[in-house]
């Protein structure tokens, strides 16, 4: 899992087995996303869960479900200078963009690409969401984040999140596992509980 995932998936996942089967233990790692292939194939990793659609024409044998769709949107501190207009239209032009560059998950390339044709320059870069949130509320940048994320971000609604019109602006959360251990009854349950309790999520 990026560290995005792990914000929204493992609070839930942990509640969930605590209730229903609290001596299981679970240990999520970073794994660039060429090398996520062959650690599902050796039975190193059980799972991958975010966007991988970098990867995905290269896997083979390897399971892909969809959890939901998700996108994009720009959030801003509250009362942010750029805000909307008159007629409440959000001009991402006017903002600063603060992005994430890693090889963690495939949003890197999807926010890099989506900068570029809006013309719009990435003014600073880090290595991860975590620190997004703070820099975000103390200074006029924006961050184009996934929309579940910034709900998550925005608990006590101290930020504006703002539509991007853009027309290719989605993302598909997936559930990745290797068909070669489809059949284990762990991997089968796991895999069970993280569709039943996720698939179809509305953001």
């Amino acid at each position: 899992m990026s560290d995005v995932s792990q914000i929204f998936f493992l609070p839930p996942i942990c509640l969930t087995l605590e209730k229903y089967s609290p001596r299981i233990s679970i240990e999520t790692l970073q794994i660039e996303q060429n090398n996520i292939e062959l650690n599902l194939h050796k039975g190193e990793l059980d799972f991958a869960i975010g966007n991988l659609a970098n990867q995905e024409e290269k896997f083979k044998n390897i399971l892909i479900d969809k959890i939901f769709e998700d996108r994009f949107v720009c959030m801003v501190r509250e009362d942010h200078p750029a805000g909307v207009d008159e007629s409440n239209n959000f001009d991402l032009g006017r903002i600063k963009i603060l992005s994430v560059r890693n090889n963690i998950t495939d949003h890197c390339n999807q926010i890099k690409k989506m900068s570029s044709e809006l013309h719009k320059n990435i003014t600073l870069v880090v290595p991860n969401y975590a620190a997004t949130p703070i820099i975000v509320s103390k200074s006029d940048y924006g961050v184009i984040i996934p929309l579940s994320i910034a709900k998550i971000y925005n608990h006590d609604n101290q930020f504006e999140i703002y539509e991007i019109d853009y027309p290719n602006n989605s993302i598909d959360v997936n559930l990745y596992s290797h068909v070669s251990y489809q059949e284990d009854p762990s991997i089968k349950w796991m895999r069970n509980l993280i569709l039943k309790n996720f698939h179809h999520h509305n953001v």
